[in-house]
């Protein structure tokens, strides 16, 4: 009777959660996983997975190196672009075709790498990503794409604790600039298929009331951890440690990309556009100052859309706070004007 219940409501759009997709390959093959011993989670190579929600219903695939990409050859004496960024830039919910990425690539007909995961990947993920595998392929710039809304959570050591306590994933410790890197749990599980975790695989492939409960426990854990902020905005409401954090990382990858041309682009959610008489105090200052400091291009997402009265409702699934068709397409001709 529950499972009834609750795909009508879900199909009916009362609950924002994932459908099951009724494979057996999904309930015995990983697709995200914390299975990098640098960066944390990550696909494995060749994988694949079918993920539905009431908007969407696509497959990931990814390639002999693990990103959700094409294959590509370490080395090109063409100019290339490496993107690395999360969910977003990953393209959750869309084919390929209708990435950001993708466009960029279509449009300027210079390949664009992309090097994104989603698994609450933030800042310090993206440090490491690119210094242990990303920066193996020639390119002549990165782009790196921050989403203030959960970038700043993903790397606070004590908020991971909190709601991360099951996951393999680096932390900057200690004041800025005297970090020192260290992972929660004391080791990578690789391929860890104990009867439990198999078994709530299992049930999230082929259980709709399994999805559900999943998700309550999710976001009961998400706002038992977050700060007491109504209606919060990843743009407005940081610490000064969750922005030093950001910073550092910012900052290894420019020291890390030694010359080569270093583009930041902030991107905005729902909540950051709802409350406009905020966007004067935005990290969008901050991001700026440090940008030009350390001669990179910034791209705020939020500001340039509203400068061009993009329809922002648009940009967004109707299912999940990602990024639209529209919502790639508007990032994508934002990015290649700037």
């Amino acid at each position: 009777i529950s499972e009834w219940v609750i795909a009508t409501l879900a199909h009916r759009g009362f609950f924002k959660m994932d459908y099951p997709s009724y494979s057996l390959q999904d309930s015995y093959k990983k697709y995200w996983g914390d299975i990098n011993p640098y960066f944390g989670v990550w696909h494995p190579p060749y994988s694949s997975y079918h993920h539905l929600k009431s908007c969407f219903d696509v497959t990931y695939k990814s390639n002999s190196y693990g990103a959700r990409d094409k294959e590509r050859s370490k080395e090109s004496k063409l100019p290339r672009v490496l993107v690395v960024g999360d969910s977003f830039v990953e393209g959750y919910g869309l084919q390929e075709p209708a990435r950001f990425s993708d466009i960029l690539e279509k449009q300027t007909g210079i390949e664009h790498l992309n090097f994104a995961t989603s698994g609450h990947f933030g800042p310090t993920q993206y440090y490491l990503l690119y210094k242990h595998l990303a920066k193996e392929f020639s390119h002549d710039m990165v782009i790196v794409m921050i989403l203030p809304f959960n970038d700043f959570f993903d790397d606070d050591p004590e908020f991971g604790k909190k709601v991360h306590f099951n996951r393999y994933r680096p932390y900057w410790v200690g004041e800025y600039p005297n970090y020192q890197l260290e992972y929660y749990r004391d080791q990578i599980e690789w391929e860890k298929f104990e009867a439990w975790q198999q078994f709530k695989k299992i049930l999230k492939n082929f259980s709709y009331t399994y999805n559900a409960v999943e998700r309550l426990f999710e976001v009961k854990r998400l706002r038992a951890a977050m700060t007491e902020i109504p209606h919060f905005s990843g743009y407005y409401d940081y610490t000064d440690s969750q922005w030093n954090r950001m910073k550092f990382s910012l900052e290894k990858i420019v020291d890390e990309a030694k010359g080569k041309k270093v583009v930041f682009v902030s991107i905005p959610v729902p909540q950051d556009y709802e409350d406009p008489k905020k966007h004067n105090s935005s990290i969008a200052g901050p991001l700026k100052s440090f940008a030009d400091s350390q001669g990179v291009l910034y791209v705020d997402l939020l500001d340039e859309s509203l400068k061009r009265k993009m329809d922002w409702k648009a940009m967004f699934l109707a299912c999940d706070n990602h990024w639209s068709e529209a919502g790639n397409r508007a990032a994508a001709e934002i990015v290649l004007e700037e």
